[in-house]
Order: structure tokens, then C-alpha cells, then sequence
């Protein structure tokens, strides 16, 4: 008997922010994984890691011959995802093809209206899939799948939502054997091989530019220190992991967690250095301290802005005082920082831009982070983009790139503002100070990659 083959494809995201920066795709190693438990042959193309996409694609696809395909979709690589999936039809028009991701979730119908896209998998997506390739594989309706959207006579059906996993521990550990795992970089990291996990999923905040509700919701639920100890211990053994990112939105967010899977890290005596996400004013020097015994080394904030106005319009529920008092507990941990600031917010003007130039500097954060305003389809910023006329002539809501000035809700035109973000990175960067402090703190995988990193600021 024929034996389901499934082929699940990360695409390339083309951005000179993020040249620096290439991780795992979690979403797909999970779904990769529980796939697996349910015995079908899977395999992972990440095309994030390409030189030519296309052509990996395409090979990929003739050498392997699979049945399924699942393409991960973000509003930022929706037209490549939607070129690789027309050329996969070309190739075969049997395969069928499932989209998922923030993108279809947003737009199950609309998508799934596409002519080269079989199934939308909208919502979290690693019991829906399964249950999809079962149902091709037995040739069964699809009408009793939750949280599936598909075509029945030319006419789009939209399955109802699958309610969100509430135990996350029930989840077969992510595919990582399935990823090219040496071949992921990030400039913030300190030792190699390395690699990132998600230990948690939902956030209850409604910060008006954020989309990582969209396919976990708002509920913060989380992995079991015990069954996250567990997945350190397989990536230490099985991969020889020297360094992790926990790439949680809100890993702090539930403090007696963090403390519990600091004392249990101590207590298995596991040599492994991490990073992680916190929120500004939802952390405390006591738990800074016990994540700094347990291996935390470096810990990144969503700033935003200095200015208290446009964090409160960006509905952060932070104040410019809690900023500065993270980040001098952070230093008093003895955790390297990451502050990510962000231009083109509304009502902003050169004085309140200032000011966060400002408080990057006063902060004395490690690395900073300066990119403009993003206005994601699904987001509170998007929809008011849209109503107050921001978005740009180049904004392309199936193509958005980080690197481009797409919105405009400020009190300045482009030019000024694209001039006063050049500045933001070379008042940051460039300063005699920060330079002397970095020339005595860097390890020598961080000299390569800041160097590059010098070169980019630069040239941006």
C-alpha cells in the first residue's frame, strides 16, 4: 500500500533586516512531527535557506514525488507562496495543496479561493493537519474537519474553528531532525550549533501593531516546565545544542513558570545557554537574577518608542519609567539586552522620534532595533491604515518587507522619516562608547557577525 508522502515548505522571506537572522520554522516542525506520530513520511523544505527558491522547489518536489504539500504562509511571502504552489501544480497537478499559517487564517475563504490552493488550514494547525491528510488519504468528506476551509463545486466552504489546544504538552516534540539545523544564523547569538523553541502560545495584550493573536489567540497557555526540560535534554543529546532562543512572544508572562523551569534546568545540572522575550514592567530583578543562574544570557523588550504618548496609542500599557527600570534590573542581572523601537507610529513627529532615540541610548541596551511601523493585515494599526488613508503607494498587503516605508501616520513626510531611522542606527551604533564596550564584550562568533552587522548600518 502506497504510503502518504507530505512535503511542508517554509518560503523565502527577502528582507535586508532580516539578512542576519534565519531560524527554524517551528510552525512546520510541529506540524512535521505530529504528522510523523500518525505515520506518514514527511519532509521539510526550507526555503528561507535558499539561494534560488524556485529551483529547490522544483527539485525537491521531482526527487521526492509527494502527495500532500504544506506551504506556511504569512502575509509577507503570500505571492511566493502562491508561485511555488502553481509551479508544484505544474509539476503535478494531482498534489494537493495546503496553505496555513497567518495569512489563511485571516483570509480562510479568500484564499482557499485560489485556484492553485486545494485546503486552508486556518488556526493552530498541528490536529487539524493530520486529520486533513487522513481524510484525503481515505478520500472522506472533509466537512467534520475543524478549522479547514476548501472548494465543493466551485464554492468555498468554511469548516467551523477548531478550539485552541489547551495542553500543549500533548504535542510531539517539533521535526528538528527534518531541519538543516547548522545551517540557521542569528547575529545575537553566542555559541553554535544552537537553535529556538516555543514553549508557550497566546498573548493576552492588544498592542495595536501585533498579529500574534491571530492564529494563537489571546490566552496565554504553556508547555510544563518538566515537558520543556524534556525537549532541552533531546536537542542537547540528539543535536549537540549549545545555546537556545525561546522564541515566545511573552515568555515571562507567567513569572512561577519561569521560576519553576529555572530551579528544574539548576536541579538537572543542564549546561545550556538561552535567550528569550520579556515584557517590560512584567519582570522583577529576583526573577532576572534566577534566569541568569540557569543560563539566560541575553533578553529582548518591545520598546517601541520613548515618547509616553505614542506607547499609549500604540495601546503598550507601559510607561517610558518602566522602560528605563527593566532595562537597569536587566543590567543589574548581568543579561545582555535587545530594545526594539519602532518609526512611522501615529501622530509621531521629529520631537517624540528624539525622544526615542533618546531612551535607546539612556537604556544602554546591547542591540537595538529600529524598523518602521508594519501595518499587518489582522492588526488594529492595519485597519486604521486603511481608514486614515497611511498606507503608501508601495504597500502590497501579500509582499510586506520590513525594510521599506509602506505606512505613513506621522506629522512628517517620507523623506524625514526614512532620514531620521538612518539616524537611529548610526546614533546607536556609531557612538564612541557603545563601539569601546563591544570591542571587550564580544565572543568571536559575535565579532563575525557584528562586523557585518557595522557594515549593513552603513550602508543602510
Amino acid at each position: 500500500m502506497h504510503k502518504i508522502k507530505v512535503l511542508l515548505i517554509h518560503p523565502k522571506f527577502e528582507d535586508i533586516f532580516y539578512e542576519d537572522l534565519k531560524l527554524p520554522p517551528l510552525g512546520l516542525a510541529y506540524i512535521a512531527g505530529n504528522l510523523r506520530r500518525a505515520n506518514y513520511d514527511v519532509r521539510i523544505l526550507d526555503a528561507d535557506l535558499s539561494i534560488n527558491q524556485i529551483e529547490d522547489v522544483r527539485k525537491t518536489s521531482e526527487e521526492y514525488m509527494p502527495d500532500i504539500v504544506g506551504i506556511s504562509v504569512s502575509s509577507s511571502v503570500m505571492k511566493a507562496s502562491l508561485k511555488i504552489a502553481r509551479i508544484l501544480k505544474n509539476i503535478n497537478r494531482d498534489i494537493r495543496i495546503i496553505f496555513g499559517g497567518v495569512h489563511p487564517t485571516l483570509f480562510p475563504k479568500e484564499v482557499a479561493n485560489e485556484n492553485c490552493v486545494d485546503y486552508v488550514v486556518y488556526g493552530e494547525g498541528e490536529e487539524t493537519v493530520v486529520e486533513l491528510v487522513q481524510s484525503i488519504e481515505k478520500s472522506k468528506e472533509i466537512i467534520d474537519v475543524l478549522g479547514v476551509a476548501y472548494k465543493n463545486k466551485g464554492k468555498v466552504i468554511v469548516n467551523d474553528p477548531r478550539p485552541l489546544n489547551e495542553n500543549l504538552d500533548r504535542l510531539s516534540f517539533p521535526a528538528y531532525d527534518l531541519l538543516p539545523i547548522n545551517s540557521y544564523f542569528h547575529s545575537q547569538i553566542s555559541k553554535k550549533p544552537f537553535i529556538s523553541m516555543i514553549t508557550s502560545r497566546g498573548c493576552p495584550y492588544k498592542c495595536i501593531f501585533c498579529d500574534a493573536h491571530v492564529v494563537f489567540g489571546r490566552r496565554y497557555r504553556f508547555n510544563s516546565p518538566e515537558r520543556t526540560v524534556s525537549e532541552i535534554k533531546y536537542l542537547i543529546r540528539n543535536f549537540k545544542v549549545k545555546e537556545i532562543i525561546f522564541k515566545d512572544s511573552e515568555f515571562t508572562l507567567n513569572q512561577e513558570r519561569v521560576e519553576n523551569l529555572c530551579d528544574l534546568i539548576k536541579k538537572e545540572k543542564i549546561n545550556v545557554k538561552w535567550s528569550c522575550n520579556g515584557r517590560i514592567g512584567g519582570v522583577t530583578l529576583p526573577l532576572l537574577k534566577r534566569m541568569k543562574e540557569a543560563g539566560c544570557r541575553l533578553i529582548s523588550y518591545g520598546v517601541e518608542s520613548g515618547d509616553q504618548k505614542i506607547l499609549d496609542i500604540l495601546k503598550k500599557q507601559i510607561t517610558v519609567k518602566q522602560v528605563i527600570e527593566t532595562f537597569r534590573m536587566s543590567r543589574e542581572a548581568g543579561l545582555k539586552t535587545v530594545a526594539h523601537f519602532m518609526f512611522g507610529n501615529p501622530d509621531e513627529d521629529q520631537k517624540t522620534i528624539e525622544k526615542t532615540i533618546k531612551l535607546a541610548i539612556e537604556i544602554k541596551a546591547d542591540y537595538g532595533s529600529f524598523e518602521f511601523t508594519k501595518p499587518f493585515p489582522g492588526t488594529e494599526i492595519y485597519n486604521l491604515a486603511q481608514k486614515n488613508g497611511w498606507l503608501l503607494k508601495n504597500f502590497d498587503p501579500l509582499n510586506i518587507r520590513t525594510d521599506e516605508c509602506v505606512m505613513n501616520a506621522t506629522r512628517m513626510n517620507i523623506n524625514e522619516l526614512q532620514q531620521i531611522l538612518k539616524k537611529a542606527h548610526r546614533s546607536f551604533y556609531l557612538r564612541p562608547s557603545y563601539i569601546l564596550k563591544r570591542f571587550f564584550t564580544l565572543n568571536p562568533y559575535e565579532w563575525k557577525k557584528n562586523f557585518y552587522g557595522v557594515l549593513k548600518v552603513l550602508k543602510f
